[in-house]
């Protein structure tokens, strides 16, 4: 029953970005964050992948993104995970994440909204690649 609910939860996420994607481009003011891979530990259910680096005026960020698979080809889903930042300042900022992917190989599609602890909203874009251990995504502030 809970698989039942989580993918009819999905393929209305699905819907609705599908549906927005085509009518919706992102513009406005963005930066980009290059993250390395650190560690990618399965389960049963869900894959995690803790990764670091730096995201612009954020500084050095720490990132958990937990895949859970919508499918039995496992090449598509819910993302989510915490990620925590600290600059050069010392300004710590912790974020919330919440989207879908879209796995092609060793390539993973990320879309997610991200709800941080200033209060700020991302939308956040980008790629995960598994084979070269690099997140590449784009951040925009909204």
């Amino acid at each position: 029953m809970k698989n039942l609910i989580n993918k009819i939860l999905f393929l209305g996420m699905l819907i609705f970005l599908s549906s927005t994607a085509f009518s919706y481009s992102i513009s406005g003011d963005s930066f980009k964050a290059n993250l390395e891979i650190d560690t990618i530990n399965f389960g049963q259910e869900y894959a995690v992948i803790s990764a670091s680096g730096r995201a612009g005026e954020y500084g050095a960020v720490y990132a958990d993104y937990k895949l859970m698979p919508s499918n039995d080809q496992r090449n598509s889903g819910t993302i989510s995970g915490l990620a925590r930042a600290i600059n050069d300042d010392g300004v710590l900022t912790g974020a919330n994440l919440t989207g879908v992917y879209k796995r092609n190989g060793g390539i993973i599609s990320i879309y997610m909204l991200d709800e941080l602890t200033n209060g700020v909203i991302h939308y956040v874009e980008g790629t995960i690649n598994v084979v070269s251990k690099k997140i590449e995504i784009e951040v925009y502030p909204k």
